[in-house]
């Protein structure tokens, strides 16, 4: 993995600044910054009171930082840990703006129609199939 996806990036800002998710760092962490940019990094190892860091696109070059300062001095706390459900969560293959498209088509279908639950679960069922994996899951749980 080189780069994150916006939805990763998202998520991991979440859940760092929402959710207030706390962070000690271990070896095999991935993090981004708080800059809007799709950088990722990985925590090579920890030892002997240093972080040692790469970044994950193009470049092996290891980083090394203080283990006390490192999520606490200068660039620290800009550091933004992407936990590792955001990092193995399925990849949708459809944008947000074709899931819209999707959701507006299904919304067309019902506007104005004399709505029972067979009738929504016909339409739904139309539309199923266009939607990415990781959609229909959240939507049946």
């Amino acid at each position: 993995m080189a780069k994150l996806t916006y939805q990763q990036k998202l998520d991991a800002l979440s859940y760092r600044f929402y959710q207030h998710g706390q962070w000690t760092p271990k070896a095999g962490d991935y993090y981004t910054t708080s800059r809007s940019d799709l950088e990722l990094y990985q925590v090579v190892s920890i030892k002997d009171g240093i972080v040692r860091t790469r970044f994950t696109e193009g470049s092996d070059a290891i980083s090394e930082w203080p283990e006390d300062g490192f999520l606490n001095d200068g660039f620290g706390p800009k550091r933004v840990l992407v936990p590792e459900w955001v990092m193995n969560a399925p990849r949708s293959t459809k944008s947000n703006t074709e899931v819209l498209e999707c959701l507006v088509e299904a919304r067309r279908h019902l506007n104005g129609a004399d709505i029972d639950l067979a009738y929504i679960d016909e339409v739904i069922a139309k539309f199923d199939t266009q939607l990415p994996q990781t959609t229909k899951d959240a939507s049946h749980d």
